[in-house]
């Protein structure tokens, strides 16, 4: 009973340690409270490995903007002005 309590320990320990926690430190809550409550805590608790990562927006090219609103202006959905508006506002940027 024992050395089963100490394995689902150190397994709470190695689980732990994979998701960037203290190995040591969950296998003592563990061996101290329980090995279930150890893994409910080191479940609950956040991944530290998984750091948040900048958020990148992609900015398409100027040049795939004016193809785009082309392409609007083709179909009748963009008079000439608003093309000609919109073009001068893309290649301002």
């Amino acid at each position: 009973m024992i050395l089963t309590w100490f394995i689902l320990a150190i397994l709470v320990g190695v689980y732990a340690s994979n998701i960037g926690k203290s190995f040591l430190g969950y296998f003592f809550i563990a061996v101290l409270l329980s090995p279930l409550v150890g893994f409910i805590i080191v479940f609950v608790s956040k991944d530290k490995t998984a750091k948040e990562q900048p958020i990148i927006i992609e900015k398409e090219s100027v040049s795939d903007e004016l193809l785009k609103l082309n392409e609007l202006k083709e179909k009748g959905i963009l008079s000439d002005e608003e093309f000609n508006e919109q073009k001068k506002k893309q290649l301002k940027q």
